[in-house]
């Protein structure tokens, strides 16, 4: 994901935080649904439709599975479609199942983004004087998801340039096997590395110093305090209510869902903003040298 989000490192964690923590404490399909899909238009412009559809995959399956076995295990709601060994088939624990594996699928996107968003070394930075050990495992944690998945998709393509990946079912199985173990053989490799490379720049043997690249603007704090204060908005609020048992109830107040897609679709946006800035200026640079 290659992204160049001018602004400090602390507002783009704040403001993806307070979307994720929307998201999961409203169990909400209209909250949901919003948050989904900004979480997906800010992946697809940033990677771009192909690379994102082969990630949305996984959530796919899994919203696809929770939809159907909830029901199964909660058997509340006065609508019943059918009994499955004399236990209740209820609408409202199908529907329910649906909006927590999107919002599931939506948190899961959000953290996707941040951990390539803000990287490593913004993470160091920004709890590396406080908390040195935490930052550092954080950072790590964080950028493992993304390593791997860069890895897998590497010996993917280099088993198709060799013609390794198979025809039929059963050889692409085969295939898959094979890279999950080649991906699993990586892990200690990456650590024992990792281990050697902070015993050469002397980790632990002196204090500990953070850095970060960026101090904090005007920008970011207009962004902080509109983040804030339309949490705090929204949280104080009950017009993003929404109950499921035992029949469906809620309350629908636009201002609220107004307010919280602004927030949503925000970074997109903003990305979007300097982006065409970036491709403004690099024309202007092919232009004038161009004309020398």
């Amino acid at each position: 994901m290659n992204t160049n989000m001018r602004y400090n490192s602390v507002t783009l964690l704040l403001s993806f935080i307070i979307i994720t923590i929307i998201t999961a404490l409203k169990v909400n399909p209209f909250v949901a649904v919003i948050s989904l899909c900004g979480a997906v238009s800010f992946m697809i412009f940033c990677e771009g439709f192909i690379k994102s559809l082969m990630k949305l995959f996984a959530c796919f399956i899994f919203a696809f599975v929770f939809t159907f076995i909830n029901p199964l295990i909660s058997h509340m709601g006065d609508d019943v479609l059918f009994y499955v060994n004399s236990r209740p088939y209820t609408l409202q624990a199908l529907f329910y199942g649906f909006v927590f594996s999107m919002m599931m699928s939506a948190v899961f996107i959000w953290f996707y983004n941040v951990s390539v968003l803000i990287g490593s070394d913004s993470m160091i930075g920004l709890f590396g004087r406080l908390f040195p050990k935490l930052s550092l495992v954080l950072s790590m944690s964080l950028s493992v998801l993304p390593m791997y998945i860069k890895s897998t998709e590497e010996i993917n393509d280099s088993s198709r340039t060799l013609g390794m990946n198979g025809k039929n079912l059963f050889s692409r199985m085969k295939s898959i096997i094979h890279t999950f173990k080649a991906v699993i053989m990586t892990m200690p490799e990456n650590v024992i590395e990792k281990s050697l490379y902070m015993n050469c720049r002397g980790f632990g043997t002196r204090k500990y110093r953070s850095f970060l690249k960026d101090g904090i603007r005007l920008k970011d704090i207009i962004a902080i305090i509109l983040y804030v204060s339309s949490f705090l908005f929204i949280c104080i609020s009950d017009g993003m209510d929404f109950e499921f048992y035992p029949t469906f109830d809620f309350n629908f107040d636009f201002r609220y869902y107004l307010l919280f897609a602004v927030m949503v679709f925000l970074p997109t946006a903003v990305l979007f903003k300097e982006k065409l800035l970036k491709n403004k200026a690099r024309s202007h640079i092919d232009e004038r040298v161009s004309s020398i």
